[in-house]
């Protein structure tokens, strides 16, 4: 069932154009008809999967995490894999990838959002995650993190004066400088 008559209409140009400039001497060239799928998709779904599938939206993906096999200079290794699929694949891979759960539910966001004073100004933030980002924040698991010392990192001491400047908590999720406090 066609949802809309723009999309009616949207899908019925897109057939016209494809039945006017594919045909050559009445055969199809290879690739016409999945240039015909792809684009008969695209209207109606938006997000693709890394297993390949496309979904209208974010929320009807499952977040599978398993271990996979690579291999880098030091030779074989196994790592956790995390990856968007649509139901199907998930359901393959949690039957026959090594260790495989669904963690959808970690990856979605809260719901519910709420306002409070942080430093005397009002902000917004989901419920679920308020005063949470220091857990999730690489810097506090570094140590060139120094927050009150002359020797603090210069990205986290510039990352914190535009939060501080703009009124926002923006944990580092990744780092190109971070250095693991238990290396040292």
């Amino acid at each position: 069932m066609i949802e809309s008559e723009e999309k009616r209409k949207s899908l019925v140009d897109i057939l016209e154009r494809w039945a006017k400039n594919c045909k050559i001497e009445d055969r199809l060239r290879d690739g016409d008809i999945h240039g015909l799928v792809s684009c008969i998709l695209g209207e109606f779904y938006h997000t693709h999967l890394a297993c390949g599938h496309q979904v209208p939206n974010d929320y009807q993906a499952t977040v599978i995490e398993f271990d996979e096999p690579f291999v880098d200079d030091s030779g074989f290794h196994t790592g956790r894999c995390t990856m968007n699929c649509c139901t199907d694949c998930a359901d393959y891979f949690m039957k026959n990838a090594p260790n495989c759960v669904d963690i959808t539910e970690q990856y979605k966001l809260p719901e519910s959002i709420e306002w409070y004073l942080h430093h005397d100004t009002k902000v917004a933030v989901f419920s679920k995650m308020k005063g949470k980002h220091r857990g999730w924040c690489l810097c506090y698991q570094c140590s060139r993190f120094k927050p009150d010392s002359e020797d603090n990192c210069l990205i986290a001491r510039e990352n914190f004066h535009m939060c501080e400047s703009n009124h926002l908590v923006t944990p580092v999720w990744e780092c190109a400088n971070f250095l693991d406090k238990e290396v040292l």
